[in-house]
C-alpha cells in the first residue's frame, strides 16, 4: 500500500529542512503555505522551535545579526 508523503506527516514525527543560499526552499515552503491548515502547522512547528532555542538565542543573533523569519524570503522560482 502507498502513502501519500503528505499524509504520512499528520501521522508520523518528521522534521522540515531547509539549507542553502542556492536550494529553491523558499519557493518549497511558499506552495506548502498555500494551505491554510498547512500554514498553520509549519508557523506551529516554527514557533516551537523558536522556544526551543531561547536558551542559545543570542548566540544565533551573532551569526544572523537579527532574527531570522523563514516566512520572510521572498521565493523565487529561477533555476
Amino acid at each position: 500500500m502507498t502513502t501519500f508523503f503528505l499524509n504520512r506527516l499528520a501521522t508520523e514525527p518528521h522534521a522540515l529542512a531547509f539549507a542553502g543560499q542556492s536550494t529553491p526552499w523558499p519557493v518549497a515552503l511558499a506552495d506548502q503555505t498555500t494551505d491554510p491548515s498547512l500554514d498553520e502547522a509549519l508557523r506551529g512547528h516554527i514557533a516551537a522551535a523558536n522556544r526551543l532555542l531561547t536558551p542559545v538565542a543570542a548566540d544565533l543573533l551573532t551569526a544572523t545579526g537579527r532574527p531570522v523569519d523563514l516566512f520572510g524570503f521572498t521565493p523565487n522560482p529561477a533555476r
